[in-house]
This record gives C-alpha cells, sequence and structure tokens, in this order.
C-alpha cells in the first residue's frame, strides 16, 4: 500500500500550534461515514493508526481541546485516502457549518 502522508509531512503539519475544538473531527468522520459507509470510517481510523495518530471518532468528544496540526493531519489522510477534490472538502465544509 502507497504511503497515504510522509513521516516529514505529518512532522511539519504537527508543528502547528494551537488547539481546535473536536467538532470538525466529529462531523468530518460523521460525512466520511455518510459517504463512505461505516466501513470508509473504519479505513479512516486505520490509516490514522498506522500513522501513529490513532484516532477513535465516535469517542472523541466534541468540545474537548485537540492539536491544530492534528486536524491538518486528519484532512489530509482524508483527503489522500478517498481521493476527494475540493468540491467533496466543501460538502463537508457545509456539514460543519450546519453546527456553528
Amino acid at each position: 500500500m502507497n504511503e497515504i502522508i510522509s513521516k516529514q509531512e505529518i512532522e511539519e503539519l504537527m508543528k502547528i500550534e494551537g488547539k481546535v475544538r473536536g467538532l470538525p473531527f466529529k462531523t468530518e468522520a460523521e460525512f466520511i461515514q455518510k459517504e463512505e459507509g461505516e466501513e470508509g470510517l473504519k479505513r479512516l481510523e486505520d490509516a490514522m493508526k498506522n500513522i501513529g495518530y490513532p484516532l477513535k471518532y465516535k469517542e472523541m468528544r466534541a468540545m474537548d481541546f485537540y492539536p491544530i496540526g492534528l486536524l491538518a493531519v486528519h484532512l489530509v489522510v482524508i483527503k489522500r485516502l478517498f481521493n476527494y477534490d475540493d468540491k467533496k472538502f466543501e460538502e463537508m465544509g457545509i456539514l460543519l457549518q450546519g453546527f456553528l
């Protein structure tokens, strides 16, 4: 299997300072589940685990804080794992706007 994201990319993204609430992770996971099914969500969790950042999206808390770099890594993994283009990310963003 091809590498989804390099260690160097992960290191650079994880250097980004700041925190973000868990809500974007949860809504994006819901979007993945809707678009790709339960198996798609499992693929995403497996991919995150394989790069050293295991996330259990259903256990994440919307109001807890997470490193913003982790959000960036998560988005890169989604983009590459599912071959999402800008249009798909717009659709995902619309779901998040519904929660704000």
